[in-house]
């Protein structure tokens, strides 16, 4: 899919963002004896952000980490009722996290809050965690509307 596609490459663009940020930060601070404050922070977002992004994939793909021993010893049908059950759960779950990041944005900018080496409001920071949380109940949902309609799998 051409979804899966964009997501894996834009995952990967952020986790080369912060090998070069880690790999200037090293340079910076043995040859330089001076790292700049906000390479730091930008590595860590950009690993956030890599490892958020790869969640949608993973969550669209259906292939997160599943103890599936005992499903795969049933009948198809009970199958499909728990690999469908399954995935809405996981929707719900992520709807919830969602929800919980918006909180973390309303109480950062109600605190005025900026991150210390760049100075950047972190409520947009933050924003990327509803973002891909209802990204990922999004994926989750149709995941389980591929079940119910008999394409799915566990």
């Amino acid at each position: 899919m051409k979804i899966n596609r964009f997501t894996e490459n834009v995952g990967t663009l952020f986790y080369l963002a912060m090998l070069v940020l880690v790999l200037f930060q090293i340079v910076s601070r043995y040859v330089f004896s001076s790292p700049p404050p906000w390479s730091e922070e930008f590595a860590r977002w950009a690993m956030v952000w890599s490892v958020l992004i790869f969640g949608i994939t993973l969550t669209r793909k259906n292939d997160h980490i599943l103890m599936d021993f005992f499903v795969k010893m049933l009948p198809p049908l009970p199958t499909r009722i728990l690999s469908a059950s399954i995935n809405g759960i996981l929707a719900l779950f992520f709807l919830l996290v969602a929800f919980s990041g918006y909180g973390l944005i309303q109480t950062s900018m109600i605190c005025n809050q900026s991150a210390p080496g760049s100075g950047i409001p972190l409520f947009y920071v933050y924003l990327s965690f509803p973002a891909a949380f209802v990204f990922m109940s999004f994926a989750a949902f149709l995941n389980a509307l591929g079940v119910v309609k008999g394409g799915g799998k566990l």
